[in-house]
């Protein structure tokens, strides 16, 4: 059950901060996250100096104190910190949406009832063809529906795990060796939060365009050849 005050709507087009870093459990996953990123302190500092040493031996020395000491830095306070920066950028990738929804007139509403007025707009201004092409079309579009509200509820899972493994994953950032899964974390994790936005115009559009293609056609109504059948 969702928190109190938390509805469809704000899971379709939000990212609603109960659900991701202001829920309990996520910051409790949060928590355990740093305390094993900060135990992992030791063994990453032992390793990157191992590293310069074997380096060094083999004639190999490509990185130096002077890397090394900003990286581990950096890494530190940006794993010590990445709860409210991650934080941060949910809220702007929230009023992203919000207002693209707002604008667009994306509703819950308009994607979840059945508008069978679209339908029958083209029943009553279209062919046989036109009709079943619309009648086509709405079934994909509404197939694509139920997909993306799937993948919301999924996409709040796995910003939820993300920002979990927030520390861990910026401690990787400090050394060489280990600083593409940390960039791999950043780039997921951004794209898990400012997809929606792209999802919202791609469902207005859609929705947009089925609309007013009912109507673009100008022949002999469908309900008037049912007529003639009949008689």
């Amino acid at each position: 059950m969702p928190p109190e005050g938390v509805g469809v709507s704000d899971i379709i087009t939000g990212t609603p901060p109960e659900l991701t870093y202001d829920h309990r459990l996520v910051r409790e996953a949060w928590t355990v996250s740093w305390i094993i990123a900060s135990g992992a302190l030791a063994a990453i500092i032992g390793w990157a100096g191992l590293s310069m040493i074997v380096q060094e031996h083999l004639g190999q020395m490509q990185t130096g104190w002077r890397e090394i000491v900003p990286r581990l830095v950096l890494g530190i306070v940006a794993a010590a910190s990445s709860l409210w920066w991650c934080a941060l950028v949910i809220d702007i990738a929230d009023a992203v949406s919000g207002y693209i929804a707002a604008s667009l007139g994306v509703t819950v509403g308009d994607l979840l009832r059945a508008n069978l007025t679209t339908l029958m707009t083209a029943v009553e201004a279209g062919t046989v063809g036109i009709a079943i092409l619309v009648a086509i079309l709405y079934l994909v579009y509404c197939l694509f529906v139920v997909y993306v509200l799937v993948q919301m509820v999924v996409r709040l899972a796995l910003v939820d795990v993300l920002l979990a493994i927030a520390p861990i994953a910026l401690g990787l950032w400090i050394l060489p060796h280990t600083a593409s899964w940390g960039r791999h974390w950043l780039r997921l994790f951004t794209a898990a939060v400012f997809q929606q936005a792209v999802q919202l115009v791609a469902l207005a559009l859609g929705f947009g365009f089925l609309s007013e293609f009912a109507g673009i056609a100008t022949f002999e109504p469908v309900r008037d050849l049912v007529w003639k059948l009949l008689l």
